[in-house]
């Protein structure tokens, strides 16, 4: 019985197109296609982060790599707290973000330190081409397999993410070679190329929750394609154990964190508006549809969607097929079905299924190109060229503007360490803070009591409530001190909870325009005065129109379409979070006592 089977085993796999192609070399230029995509990032790389989420995973992993933990407490009332950190009620505050980008980043941030950690993201997003590579080098043929890396290299949405440090490229890395270790056990039967296609994948859901939608593909292909009670249910064994094994480790976190190891940071926000529903699908379906044939995967999503449905009708391939609808299908409607409206930064979410369509569709283009040989030249050559000139722009579009926002915050950080100490009680903006809190290198204060200014706290979940000074503090000690406190009572009780957390070392530092410098100096004591030691010039966003008639911050301008339109505030176009780059100086002032 074992022998008849492992004879229709081995005549199935004969018929996989598992080596369409031998030409010498293939791997050699793959090769140097990943070296000079990872130059190609590495050139838009400046050492800073100029998102929320980024903050979001990688104070995690500052906070891993030198306490051992991934929560942090507060010391004073005024300590900023990050965009998307969340009070549990315990004093502590927990990313809303699962911790194992963190847990995978740390000891990079401890061997390497946090700038040049940064330069990890990039080289996941290049090895991901290699592992497409050989996963298509395994399933369709070497050539076929070389211009699948080849298209999707230059894929816009793939090429930014990996620069924004959010979780999305670990979640490309991870997938695609974890479909590559299935894919060779699909040919050895190895357990233990199934454990480490299960544990890759199971490391996904650890990275970011949403993608454990992942797992029932893996387990319905595992069952599908197991069927000796032999050697078969050894690997089917090993890969389950492979998967189950972080979401062990992450369930045992999520126990001590929250009190239930299905619980996650998610539910410690108090305004959680995320929802799903058939209305929410009804209205983004066709939208999500148009950006996945247009900024998303661009030409490759019709023939990656046409090569999964031909896929799962063939004999031969019938099981991969099902394996890519389930892993495509699930949670494009999942992300389809979200409250949140479809706008160009929603196909992120999508970005892993671009490898899946990508390998899909080269592998129809082969199937179609075998039919009618004289075609496949003209049609691999036309593809080739349109997808770069569609891609390659788009890459840089998006790049610059992130280059762009990551060296004002640079330099700023270079001004900084000049002059600050480490430990130095730092005031900043949000958007100054969220990247020095990921440095570790000084006490960051919340300094929105010191100013008038006006933000839209929420833009993540869909609140746009305008909210003033102490509203916006995520400090829940610093909240409930100040809210109810106005002008000279609010700063006096701000500015004495930060010399009470400065301690005895009288070091002061504050981040402020011109205009907040001169509004607070009225208000000082006696014994205070305020110094400025360095002016930091900002670049002035230019707008289409003029900004005062829009009666906000300034608008993209024609070479920067990377900064999408938006109400003024952390989503604003010319700001970094809530850092306006209106051309005025920013000032580094020394606060003494």
């Amino acid at each position: 019985m074992n022998q008849a089977h492992g004879t229709q085993e081995t005549k199935a796999r004969q018929r996989l197109p598992w080596n369409a192609f031998t030409g010498k070399g293939h791997l050699a230029a793959a090769i140097l296609l990943v070296i000079m995509h990872f130059f190609f990032l590495l050139s838009f790389l400046e050492p800073a982060i100029s998102t929320p989420d980024a903050n979001g995973y990688l104070v995690q992993a500052r906070l891993i790599a030198r306490e051992g933990r991934t929560f942090l407490t507060t010391e004073s009332p005024v300590q900023y707290v990050g965009f998307h950190w969340l009070y549990d009620g315990k004093r502590r505050y927990f990313s809303r973000y699962p911790p194992g980008l963190p847990a995978i980043t740390a000891p990079f941030y401890k061997a390497f330190g946090p700038e040049r950690v940064l330069v990890l993201p990039l080289i996941m997003a290049s090895l991901t081409l290699l592992g497409l590579f050989l996963l298509c080098r395994s399933w369709i043929g070497e050539s076929w397999a070389l211009l699948a890396a080849a298209l999707m290299a230059v894929n816009p949405f793939a090429n930014e993410h990996a620069l924004v440090h959010d979780s999305h490229t670990s979640v490309s890395f991870f997938l695609v070679w974890g479909l590559y270790c299935l894919f060779q056990w699909r040919k050895t039967f190895s357990p233990l190329w199934s454990f480490t296609g299960g544990l890759f994948l199971g490391i996904i859901p650890a990275i970011h929750y949403p993608e454990a939608l992942f797992l029932p593909a893996l387990a319905v292909y595992m069952l599908v394609t197991v069927r000796s009670p032999g050697q078969d249910l050894k690997s089917l064994a090993a890969c389950l154990s492979g998967a189950a094994l972080p979401l062990l480790l992450l369930g045992l976190r999520n126990q001590g964190a929250f009190g239930a190891f299905w619980k996650t940071g998610y539910g410690l926000s108090d305004h959680l508006a995320v929802s799903f529903g058939i209305s929410f699908f009804l209205q983004n379906f066709l939208p999500y549809l148009q950006k996945l044939m247009s900024e998303g995967c661009g030409l490759l999503f019709v023939p990656g969607f046409l090569g999964i449905v031909a896929m799962s009708a063939q004999e031969d391939t019938w099981k991969e097929g099902l394996f890519f609808s389930l892993l495509v299908v699930p949670v494009t409607a999942l992300y389809m079905a979200y409250s949140f409206r479809a706008d160009p930064q929603s196909m992120r979410f999508l970005i892993p299924t671009f490898y899946l369509y990508t390998a899909a569709g080269v592998w129809f283009l082969k199937m179609a190109c075998d039919r009618s040989s004289l075609a496949a030249v003209p049609a691999v050559s036309a593809l080739l060229v349109l997808n770069t000139l569609w891609g390659i722009p788009l890459s840089l579009h998006s790049l610059e503007p992130l280059r762009f926002r990551s060296a004002i915050l640079a330099g700023i950080t270079t001004v900084l360490e000049k002059h600050a100490a480490p430990g130095t009680v730092v005031i900043a903006p949000d958007g100054i803070n969220q990247h020095l809190d990921f440095l570790g290198r000084w006490h960051l204060a919340d300094g929105t009591s010191l100013t008038d200014r006006t933000t839209f706290p929420e833009p993540f979940y869909g609140h746009f409530t305008p909210r003033r000074g102490p509203e916006l503090f995520r400090n829940e000690e610093g909240l409930k001190k100040y809210r109810d406190l106005k002008g000279k009572n609010l700063r006096d009780a701000f500015s004495g909870d930060l010399w009470s957390w400065a301690g005895g070392t009288g070091r002061v530092c504050w981040l402020a325009r011109e205009h907040e410098l001169e509004s607070l100096r009225p208000s000082l004591g006696e014994n205070e005065k305020m110094t400025v030691i360095e002016s930091i010039p900002i670049p002035r966003v230019p707008s289409h129109s003029d900004p005062a008639a829009a009666g906000g911050p300034p608008g993209p301008p024609p070479d920067m379409p990377g900064m999408r339109a938006g109400p003024p505030g952390p989503v604003g176009p010319g700001n970094i979070f809530d850092l306006t780059l209106d051309g005025k100086p920013l000032l580094l002032v020394k606060w003494e006592r």
